[in-house]
């Protein structure tokens, strides 16, 4: 009886182990996990071009630095997530009778914020460097006819 209850408890364990992995949505397709501005909405609502390097920092403490360019410096801003389709499950599911987990893919997302003279010019997708135009009328040192 003891040894018919702990090969029970055992086979449990294993069981409840297994499914989808822990910490990953499960979706029919990538398309439906959020966007990095739906997830931060909250913080990228509050960043507006000219702020100073420093407000940034206190809204977005973990961006960090990531490039140069000329007199600029751009901060990068990740969202990841990690998710497993249905597709995915329901071949493991067959294949395994459900004794193991499929892996968990990776969904990243970055922002890029751009900063000349230490103030906010432009923020939008990696590698995509303010023109002139835009660090001029959105420079602190800019006259009010630049702007």
């Amino acid at each position: 009886m003891i040894k018919k209850m702990s090969m029970a408890a055992a086979l449990l364990i294993y069981i409840s182990g297994c499914g989808h992995p822990k910490d990953a949505a499960v979706v029919h397709d990538r398309s439906e996990l959020s966007s990095i501005e739906y997830a931060k909405s909250e913080i990228l609502k509050n960043i507006k071009t000219g702020m100073s390097f420093d407000e940034f920092h206190q809204l977005v403490p973990e961006a960090y630095l990531t490039a140069e360019h000329n007199d600029m410096k751009a901060y990068e801003l990740v969202y990841e997530q990690k998710y497993v389709s249905h597709g995915e499950m329901a071949v493991q599911n067959l294949g395994t009778l459900g004794m193991q987990r499929p892996s968990a893919r990776k969904y990243k997302q970055v922002r890029w914020f751009y900063f000349f003279q230490d103030h906010l010019v432009k923020w939008g997708y990696p590698e995509t460097w303010p023109l002139k135009s835009e660090i001029t009328g959105n420079s602190p040192t800019a006259t009010s006819s630049e702007k």
